[in-house]
C-alpha cells in the first residue's frame, strides 16, 4: 500500500509491503531530488509515482534495501544520477546485483555517482 502527501512543499511517499507487520518505508521528494527510493517489494506502487515525479538526481541515505530498493528501476527508466556516501557504494552494487555497469554508464563510470 503506498500513501503519498506534500507537506510544505515535500512529498512524501509512505509503503507499507502486506505480510510484514509493522514495517513502514519513505520516499521524499523536493526540489528535484528523490531521497531514498523505497523498497523493492513495494516497486509495483511506486514505479506510477517515478514515472509521474520530476526529479533529475537521487540521494540515497544509506545501503539498506528498503532505501534502495527502487533504485535499478530509476537507473534503468529514468536515469538520473543516484548518490550515496563512497563507504556504502560497493553495498549498493552487491545489493542490486548489477551485471553490467557499461551498457547504462559506459566503461569510465559507475552508476552510483559518488558524494564528495
Amino acid at each position: 500500500m503506498i500513501e503519498i502527501k506534500t507537506v510544505n512543499d515535500v512529498v512524501c511517499v509512505h509503503g507499507t509491503p502486506s505480510g510484514k507487520a509493522g514495517m513502514s518505508v519513505y520516499v521524499f521528494l523536493t526540489d528535484g531530488l528523490l531521497i531514498d527510493t523505497g523498497a523493492q517489494i513495494l516497486l509495483e506502487g511506486l514505479v506510477p509515482f517515478y514515472e509521474s515525479a520530476d526529479f533529475d538526481l537521487v540521494a540515497l541515505t544509506h545501503y539498506h534495501e528498503d532505501h534502495t530498493g527502487g533504485a535499478a528501476w530509476i537507473m534503468e527508466h529514468k536515469k538520473v544520477p543516484i548518490f550515496i556516501h563512497p563507504m556504502s557504494v560497493d553495498a549498493v552494487r552487491r545489493m542490486l546485483n548489477i551485471l553490467s555497469i557499461a551498457k547504462y554508464f559506459g566503461e569510465r563510470e559507475t552508476p552510483l555517482r559518488l558524494s564528495r
